[in-house]
């Protein structure tokens, strides 16, 4: 009787301990469940804000680039970085973000702007860093600034000398061009030459070394009207009439023996040159043709482009074109579509 007893005790202590060990393992397996579970937590949480963080920091570089009260304040700076290869008048490299603008738990209104070359095109880079539930995203974006056809390295751009997936596009640009573009209103390095409406327009290189602007109508041979341009660059819009074509002359007084100028020629017409020259610029044929008279030379340095060309090809021993990066840059500003913000990449710093 008192063995039997033994065994009984014994074998309720071994369920005990039995029972003790299987609760602790239960008790630690739920505590690993709840451990893995309140970490899928935090890593899905962590996730979030880090994806909310990078949205609110991704937002702000669109703000700048599509908010016209934003571009109207970054547009100047990328002026002066295209006239000058730097920011004199801006040396704040930064733009704010007013506090309205700003995701709910943004505090950070600053976004950081650099100009450089890569690839040879021009990029703008933009900046900033959002947070949110302490969690701090950096995004850096790289954008092309310019209009793809102005950095093509090609001197002459024209329907027959760009690829034909991008054809489309250059027509486009080009009547895009037609419709919008005017003589800029104040330039203090440029004089606006409005040749629109004339028959003939004379870019002329007196001997008192200034150049001046005459306009002519009506065949009569005296100018309706005389601007000066002193020595300054050149913007020139010369859109036809009535379809009828405007004629675009470069010439000097007898005794100068070269004309030198530097600016943007619009021409809906033809483009002579009388006097040999060299020109530093952009010049833009539409429906037209240059031509030199005899013996006369033009060297060209910057840029081209045609549409509907009706001359004959630019391949002349009297013509020279040469593509010159910096002075498109300079003369290029104020065409319409010349800067085209395009986003290159968006990513994480």
């Amino acid at each position: 009787m008192r063995y039997g007893v033994l065994i009984m005790y014994r074998n309720q202590g071994f369920v005990t301990i039995i029972s003790l060990l299987v609760m602790g393992i239960i008790l630690i397996f739920s505590l690993f469940l709840i451990y893995i579970s309140n970490m899928e937590y935090l890593i899905l949480n962590s996730s979030e804000s880090s994806t909310q963080a990078y949205y609110a920091a991704e937002s702000k570089l669109y703000m700048i680039l599509k908010m016209e009260d934003y571009y109207k304040v970054l547009l100047p700076r990328v002026e002066e970085y295209l006239k000058t290869g730097r920011l004199a008048n801006h040396k704040d490299k930064s733009m704010k973000i007013e506090e309205r603008h700003l995701l709910e738990g943004d505090k950070n209104g600053t976004v950081k702007l650099d100009f450089y070359i890569e690839s040879n095109r021009r990029i703008l880079e933009l900046s900033t860093s959002s947070s949110y539930n302490g969690i701090t995203n950096e995004v850096i974006s790289k954008i092309y600034l310019l209009n793809n056809f102005f950095e093509m390295k090609m001197p002459i751009v024209s329907e027959n000398s760009i690829n034909k997936d991008k054809l489309e596009d250059y027509i486009d640009y080009m009547d895009n061009l037609q419709r919008e573009i005017v003589v800029p209103l104040y330039d203090r390095d440029i004089v606006g030459v409005d040749g629109s409406n004339y028959e003939r327009v004379n870019i002329i290189t007196k001997l008192n070394g200034k150049t001046y602007a005459e306009f002519f109508r009506n065949d009569i041979e005296v100018p309706v009207k005389r601007e000066i341009i002193g020595n300054k660059g050149i913007f020139l819009v010369a859109k036809s009439n009535d379809l009828k074509p405007v004629k675009v002359c470069i010439l000097a007084e007898e005794g100068i023996d070269k004309v030198t100028l530097e600016g943007t020629f619009y021409i809906e017409g033809d483009l002579q040159i009388s006097s040999n020259a060299e020109v530093d610029g952009i010049l833009i044929i539409n429906n037209g043709s240059i031509t030199t008279e005899s013996l006369i030379e033009l060297n060209w340095n910057g840029l081209v482009l045609l549409k509907d060309y009706i001359g004959q090809e630019l391949e002349d021993d009297y013509i020279n074109v040469h593509y010159d990066e910096k002075v498109i840059k300079r003369c290029g500003v104020h065409l319409p579509g010349f800067i085209d913000p395009t986003i290159k990449v968006i990513k994480r710093k």
